[in-house]
């Protein structure tokens, strides 16, 4: 039997849901505070700051890579700003220097291993607070016999309760690798 519409609802009437309806609303709540919990929860928060890091690391290498092609050199701290990522060299957490345009490294080794590139700069991010990682990035230009286009970059995250490196990456093989104590990401 249909109900009329004029007709006022009867609240004595008892309503049941559907475990459909109820397997919904479960869902949708869970979600709700999930999000809520993720939201508000100090792991997520130090997840942020390192978040922060490897992006400006990031940016800073790939805008020394467009700042090489136009002015066919590497920026160097003194030329931050000529990078126009409108980044700031100092934040809450991290400290951000890039290390002048660098000589080609070599191992310690140096009759095993020959630098093959010819120019590299280095940006850091220097955590302000012992708990938080430390990054490093590296941009290099290889050597080549045509012209001097090639140039590859890594980021390279310093393990967990570690210092920065007191050696920077180098370029083995045509492959970047990050110095002991750190591990590169990709």
């Amino acid at each position: 039997m249909m109900k009329k519409v004029s007709e006022k609802p009867n609240y004595n009437e008892k309503h049941y849901f559907t475990k459909s309806q109820w397997l919904v609303r479960i869902f949708l709540y869970s979600c709700v505070m999930l999000t809520i919990v993720k939201l508000i929860s100090p792991s997520n928060n130090g997840y942020n700051k390192f978040s922060e890091a490897r992006t400006y690391i990031g940016s800073i290498n790939r805008a020394q890579q467009a700042y090489y092609l136009e002015n066919y050199r590497f920026a160097d701290f003194n030329s931050f700003d000529e990078l126009g990522l409108g980044i700031r060299t100092e934040t809450d957490h991290y400290h951000y220097r890039i290390i002048s345009p660098m000589i080609p490294v070599q191992t310690l080794d140096e009759s095993e291993y020959v630098a093959n590139f010819e120019e590299g700069v280095v940006a850091i991010a220097q955590a302000k607070e012992p708990e938080f990682r430390q990054y490093i990035g590296a941009v290099f230009l290889f050597k080549t016999s045509e012209h001097r286009e090639p140039i590859t970059a890594i980021i390279c995250e310093v393990n967990a309760g570690l210092p920065l490196p007191s050696t920077l990456p180098t370029l083995i093989d045509n492959e970047i690798q990050c110095p002991k104590g750190t591990k590169p990401l990709r």
